[in-house]
């Protein structure tokens, strides 16, 4: 991977972390102070953090986009936050962008058609050559002397 590709991969992945870093402070702070008075009925709670309009101008992030929250995928299966990924990561990561971009309207175009992080993954797939053949032979190079 080349400098450029990994610099691509860092900014996006930054992205996301500050998307969702942003996302729980305001999650967090209409937990606290704004919905605070509601704290007796949590399902109410709930159900209003839910509510991308309960985020103003702050990006609506979904759980499965979150850094820090396993969620659980329609089969049932937990899945790893963002930070904890250790398999995937390239297909998960694109999947969070997508899905932050599919809550977003303001979004809309941006993330999906400009950040693929499995991009080098395929780039460096087709650059890489081919595996020699077991019954290919090499030509011998050309044998060195040493001469005194």
């Amino acid at each position: 991977m080349d400098a450029s590709e990994f610099k691509e991969f860092i900014f996006g992945m930054l992205f996301l972390k500050r998307l969702s870093d942003e996302f729980d402070s305001k999650r967090d702070q209409l937990r606290r102070k704004d919905f605070a008075h509601l704290k007796a009925q949590p399902e109410l709670v709930t159900e209003l953090l839910e509510d991308k309009t309960s985020y103003g101008e702050t990006f609506f992030v979904p759980i499965r986009a979150c850094w820090h929250e396993v969620w659980k995928a329609e089969n049932g299966d937990l899945v790893p936050a963002l930070k904890d990924l250790k398999h995937n990561i390239g297909n998960m990561l694109n999947r969070a962008i997508a899905a932050i971009e599919d809550e977003n309207n303001a979004l809309a175009g941006v993330l999906k058609n400009n950040i693929d992080f499995m991009r080098s993954r395929a780039r460096l797939a087709r650059l890489r050559p081919s595996p020699r053949r077991s019954d290919e032979r090499r030509e011998p190079g050309p044998i060195l002397s040493v001469s005194s």
